[in-house]
């Protein structure tokens, strides 16, 4: 197997013969061993001219991995190519089946660079393409939210600051695609974000991200059933965040999901996902929901999720308040008997 192109080696897994699998497994690790990048450099090259699905989908699993490996052993000049070259095929992806597969090996190089100067190139790609025409906005988009959530979950404050200052572009065209491309393949991609940017929501930008939100959830009736349960999933996320962020439209939002969970052609799948969404809403935010005009409507939909939690959580927040009223009368007496 020593002269066999990689492409040919990697083929080698697809047949039915656990000899010969067993062969190119040994050679594989051979070559990579031996070879200072592990085969990143030529793994990549395979992934990009390859026309066989199965063969790309192995590349697709073992870049990621070589360069969690191999990374920090390469030279700057091999960090620049690598780099070019995933950043290349990621804008040639627009529309292509391994778009994500792309994406994850951005950030894992991505990752590395967190403690030293980052990315700037890559950052300034993900925020000049959400200008760009709509293949390429849906992959910048879907870019952006992955760079914000990583180096916020690092704490690498220059790549945050310099995504967030774009925050108003990216939330505006959100905006804009829920409000009229309810179709659009774009959604996909936007019904992910929601949660995914909410953790890096400021108080600057919570009113905007709020209106993004309610447009977001008022498109619920629009979205095919795999979007639903995405926006639906991202809702969760955002009701385990502080209040502030939902203030203004929690009500609305926990009504929304209320509704898709009660609706009498909703899955049962779909149905599980909205109470527990719900039910992590009410978790984190009974005493304000307790403080709403509209609580008594809600308390009628939610007793619809008892089984979900949502009643038991209720529950607790009545007993905790029938204690504080008793603790109140309690202190009250006592300071009755001190006048006697």
């Amino acid at each position: 197997m020593d002269s066999l192109p990689l492409e040919t080696l990697l083929l080698q897994f697809q047949v039915a013969d656990n000899e010969v699998i067993s062969g190119a497994e040994v050679e594989l690790e051979r070559r990579t061993r031996e070879t200072a990048d592990g085969l990143l450099g030529e793994l990549i090259e395979v992934f990009q001219l390859s026309q066989q699905y199965a063969v790309r989908a192995m590349c697709a699993i073992l870049i990621p991995k070589r360069i969690n490996n191999r990374w920090a052993s390469l030279q700057p000049e091999e960090r620049v190519e690598v780099r070019e070259e995933l950043l290349q095929l990621y804008i040639n992806a627009a529309g292509e089946s391994f778009g994500k597969e792309i994406l994850r090996m951005i950030i894992a190089v991505f990752t590395f660079h967190l403690d030293d100067d980052g990315w700037p190139s890559l950052v300034d790609f993900a925020v000049a393409s959400l200008q760009e025409s709509v293949n390429l906005q849906a992959l910048g988009m879907d870019l952006y939210g992955h760079l914000l959530e990583v180096a916020d979950e690092h704490g690498n404050t220059k790549a945050v600051v310099e995504l967030q200052n774009n925050m108003d572009t990216f939330l505006l065209l959100l905006h804009t695609i829920f409000s009229n491309e309810p179709t659009s393949p774009r959604i996909d991609v936007a019904v992910d974000l929601i949660g995914m940017i909410c953790t890096s929501i400021t108080p600057e930008h919570a009113a905007a991200f709020q209106e993004t939100l309610q447009v977001a959830n008022n498109s619920m009736h629009s979205l095919t059933e795999k979007q639903l349960e995405a926006l639906l999933e991202s809702n969760g996320i955002v009701f385990s965040q502080p209040y502030w962020k939902i203030e203004s439209v929690f009500a609305s939002t926990l009504s929304c999901i209320c509704d898709v969970a009660v609706h009498p052609e909703c899955s049962h799948a779909l149905r599980n996902i909205a109470w527990s969404v719900v039910g992590i809403g009410v978790k984190h935010h009974i005493k304000a929901i307790a403080r709403m005009e509209s609580f008594p409507q809600l308390l009628d939909l939610l007793q619809s999720g008892v089984e979900y939690h949502c009643g038991e959580v209720l529950e607790q927040h009545n007993h905790s308040q029938g204690d504080e009223h008793n603790s109140n009368d309690e202190v009250n007496d006592d300071d009755e008997d001190e006048d006697e």
